[in-house]
């Protein structure tokens, strides 16, 4: 049987040799890591040079609604081969809309999420509510 709706698969795999590995034997027609899990930036970069090898297009698995999400769109950015956007979840989240933890949200314009442009991942966090979250959860200190 032949699917006519494209496969994407990835968001469980750690790092560029198992989306190698899922490439050969699952045959995904896109791959969707998640910049947590496979570590960083760097090996998310890794992952997209052996998407390209072997022609595969990419998205991203989004599972944190910061810096996860920052990261992706810094990486995001920088790719002219990335068909798919990436996920924005708008259903209320309390670090993002109860309680945020970033002195500045992330902008949203005209349904798309702007890359931040400050140093780092672009993001300056709110310390304050970051010590009362931690305080609530029975943290003492950042």
């Amino acid at each position: 049987m032949r699917w006519t709706i494209p496969i994407a698969s990835g968001e469980n795999a750690y790092n560029r040799w198992m989306f190698r590995d899922l490439i050969l034997n699952g045959r995904p027609n896109i791959l969707q890591p998640g910049v947590v899990k496979i570590g960083g930036i760097s090996e998310l970069i890794k992952v997209g040079h052996v998407a390209n090898t072997f022609g595969v297009p990419m998205t991203v698995h989004n599972t944190q609604p910061i810096i996860s999400t920052a990261a992706h769109l810094h990486w995001i950015a920088t790719r002219s081969d990335v068909p798919y956007a990436q996920e924005y979840n708008i259903e209320p989240v309390s670090i993002r809309d109860d309680r945020p933890i970033l002195k500045t949200p992330l902008e949203v314009v005209d349904g798309h999420i702007t890359v931040p442009t400050g140093p780092g991942l672009g993001l300056e966090f709110d310390e304050a509510e970051i010590r009362r979250w931690s305080e609530q959860s029975g943290g003492t200190s950042l």
